[in-house]
């Protein structure tokens, strides 16, 4: 059965074949799940052209949905049986709709001339005024109840008394937010009342009664927002600029802090003791503690690795990166008001030795071993046998990536990425789009998109010939993690080429290839301004750099032509010789 744009397999229902070659697998989402799903049907992209390989990875798809379906069953089960919102759910709810509408009110006080204050604040108190008349509806913020609910998979509690509770708190936090946006332009510096939708769930716009003071000031009683509903509205925070790849970076910071602090402990009891206790157990923590001894708290994976010949835990570099995470924590606490101060501040730990050299840089003989490689001089093939000696020369992502990174400068990630539309050419000049596009799994570090003039020698190797002959993905066989980055996968099969090649030592990692070319342009003496273009760092927030459009791929093209490996030699892979 041929459908549009793709083919359909009659032997496996639900394994289909794009156009361009990439198997997919298409199923419907059971009716009794749709509402969880919000969908009718899943598409997902197997990543691979090649049929034996698409029906093995339909095989785990289609049982990974399965699982999925039951665990999403199971939870409705729950749910049905009367679980109704916890009150720390309700708080973490409400706190993250509170912390947007504050932050946008915020925002709004430079549309407004000293003239105008007097009409806001007025215009302020009449919506206070409206807002406070009894109204169990609440109308104005069903829909934010609505979508909150949707998003925590929880639309069986529509129409249910949760979904009052919850709207009565959205109610209250919005007059909320109005009052101390009042307090904000008029000046005054008398304390308000705050928080008064945290707890007991029950109305407080009633002006006869006395809402509860802020969390920050309160004595420390065990009453107050949890750590538990802070952590959650900190990660829904929409001024962060946070994915899903962060989050399982920091996951190790949020259960050392969860363990030590526990999850229902009041914010403003965590006190400065309880901060170095996190840091203490972050540098007795395993490396890979998660793999290494699932199902086991920090402590006990910590203990369990002392007892090791070899033991081997978080290195200074990895806890300071977690305990940043824990002080932005309490930094957006402190913002948001549930807490007077930030326990977490000062807290990283001096690196021991020399680090403004972390990363080491490849040597020419170095390179020529790593790409001299069956890889590279000719394998058997370019999957399983890429390490054996044959005459297959396979030019995919194993062998573009890491001379995209030499000679472009590009970080790992990025060059996975590639489509043949990032590529284009202005006269005789070949330009190599780095795009910012999350929809295709493109992400740049400061997500701006950016052109750039391509190496003269990947023009030599046939790099423009290969893009044109490839369709629209240039590497799909490049696999993705759950996050949708291919580079966790492809680091682990290039610490396999270091391996092969005899080339590993301290401070040498794929990344250094970046270091190189920055080097190349230093020794090239190209200007810092055109450097910085090339490899598209940051020039350290300078507002000059805000100014104007920056250089034009073509103005640059002479200065990535002088970029240099002296000792190299890889003629064996210039395309002419094939």
């Amino acid at each position: 059965m041929v459908q549009r744009g793709c083919q359909s397999l009659s032997r496996t229902t639900g394994l289909q074949r794009r156009q361009g070659g990439i198997y997919y697998l298409r199923r419907a989402v059971p009716q009794d799940l749709r509402v969880n799903f919000g969908r009718r049907e899943i598409v997902r992209s197997l990543r691979t052209a090649n049929h034996a390989e698409a029906r093995s990875a339909f095989a785990r798809e289609w049982h990974s949905l399965d699982d999925e379906f039951n665990q999403v069953r199971e939870a409705n089960v729950q749910r049905s049986e009367g679980a109704a919102l916890t009150a720390e759910q309700l708080d973490a709810m409400t706190a993250s709709y509170f912390a947007d509408l504050d932050r946008r009110l915020g925002e709004q006080l430079g549309e407004y001339s000293p003239d105008d204050i007097g009409e806001y604040v007025q215009l302020l108190r009449q919506e206070i005024d409206d807002h406070r008349v009894s109204n169990d509806e609440c109308r104005h913020v069903q829909p934010v109840a609505v979508q909150l609910l949707q998003n925590a998979y929880r639309s069986d509690l529509l129409g249910q008394p949760s979904f009052w509770t919850l709207c009565h708190r959205l109610n209250d936090a919005y007059i909320e937010a109005l009052e101390r946006q009042c307090h904000r332009v008029s000046g005054r510096r008398e304390p308000i009342p705050l928080f008064t939708w945290l707890e007991g769930g029950g109305r407080s716009n009633n002006p006869s009664v006395t809402p509860r003071r802020g969390v920050g000031v309160q004595s420390r009683s065990g009453s107050g927002i949890t750590l538990a509903a802070v952590i959650e509205a900190h990660d829904s925070d929409p001024s962060r600029r946070a994915n899903e790849r962060t989050r399982t970076h920091n996951a190790t910071a949020m259960r050392a802090l969860t363990e030590v602090v526990g999850p229902e402990t009041p914010i403003a009891d965590v006190t400065r003791s309880h901060v170095i206790a996190v840091r203490d157990l972050l540098l007795r923590t395993p490396s890979n503690a998660t793999q290494r001894y699932p199902g086991l708290t920090l402590e006990a994976a910590a203990e369990h690795e002392a007892q090791q010949a070899n033991s081997r835990t978080l290195d200074r570099s990895t806890v300071n990166t977690q305990i940043n995470w824990v002080t932005g924590l309490f930094a957006f606490a402190v913002r948001e008001q549930f807490v007077a101060s930030n326990p977490a501040q000062r807290l990283s730990l001096p690196l021991i030795g020399d680090r403004t050299n972390k990363r080491e840089v490849w040597k020419p003989e170095e390179l020529n071993l790593l790409f001299g490689q069956p890889i590279y001089s000719g394998c058997q093939d370019g999957d399983r046998n890429w390490k054996n000696p044959g005459n297959a020369r396979p030019r995919q992502g194993r062998f573009w990536v890491p001379l995209l990174c030499l000679f472009q400068g590009l970080r790992m990630n990025e060059a996975c990425r590639l489509y043949a539309d990032d590529l284009s050419n202005e006269g005789d000049i070949w330009i190599l789009r780095i795009a910012h596009n999350p929809e295709r799994n493109q992400r740049v570090k400061n997500d701006t998109t950016a052109s750039v003039p391509l190496h003269p020698m990947l023009v030599k190797l046939g790099f423009p010939s290969f893009a044109q002959q490839n369709g629209s993905e240039l590497f799909p066989e490049l696999r993705l993690d759950r996050n949708g980055y291919a580079s966790n996968y492809f680091s682990k099969w290039f610490a396999a080429l270091q391996k092969a090649a005899g080339v590993r030592r301290k401070g040498l990692y794929f990344h250094s290839f970046r270091h190189n070319f920055r080097d190349a342009l230093r020794q090239a003496r190209v200007p810092m301004d055109r450097s910085h273009a090339l490899g598209r760092w940051s020039d350290g927030g300078s507002a000059a750099e805000r100014y104007g459009e920056g250089f034009r791929p073509i103005d640059l093209a002479q200065d990535i032509s002088l970029v240099e490996y002296p000792g190299l030699d890889i003629r064996h892979l210039i395309a002419e010789h094939f």
